[in-house]
């Protein structure tokens, strides 16, 4: 099950990897400033499907960006 309930969404595995619901910015279509997780090797990042990203700034997937694209059926494919 996933989904916005207010201002928060509730994927099972965004859940899972946030340890809660994870909040999300008014419009819903992204993290909520400040929301941050792990990366691949463990060290903590601002999410890359938050709302704030600087002009030629690059993101990593967080573990809550992967988690997220998984509840809705977008999970990249590893080369």
């Amino acid at each position: 099950m996933h989904g916005i309930t207010g201002r928060s969404f509730v994927g099972d595995a965004a859940t899972a990897a946030f340890g809660g619901a994870v909040p999300v910015m008014p419009d819903g279509a992204h993290w909520a400033t400040g929301v941050s997780s792990p990366v691949e090797g463990g060290e903590l990042q601002s999410v890359a499907m938050g709302y704030e990203l600087a002009i030629n700034e690059r993101k990593l997937l967080t573990e809550l960006d992967l988690a997220d694209l998984s509840d809705i059926g977008r999970l990249p494919r590893r080369h």
